[in-house]
């Protein structure tokens, strides 16, 4: 395999103002290397919004949300379980 394989895909938005590309290639056609570049900081990217940016509307991260969601959820069991068991007079 060469170090100048290309990939045929729409780089763009369909404006014609492609950055990505370097100058002298056209839109249509990107080499390996370029394409794996690009792919992956999409990726970090969407990665980075979606889990590591705190939400607006309560300033917590995902994970936090489901943690503080299954904490809840568990607290609210063992309540239930406990009223079964000893309740109150």
């Amino acid at each position: 395999m060469t170090d100048q394989t290309t990939l045929d895909l729409d780089a763009g938005d369909g404006d014609g103002s492609d950055k990505a590309l370097p100058s002298g290639e056209s839109a249509d056609a990107l080499n390996l290397a370029q394409y794996a570049q690009r792919a992956y900081l999409e990726y970090a990217l969407s990665v980075v919004k979606g889990r590591a940016l705190p939400d607006v509307c309560d300033g917590q991260k995902p994970v936090q949300r489901r943690i503080i969601t299954r904490c809840t959820a568990w607290a609210c069991r063992l309540a239930a379980a406990m009223g079964r068991v000893a309740p109150s007079r």
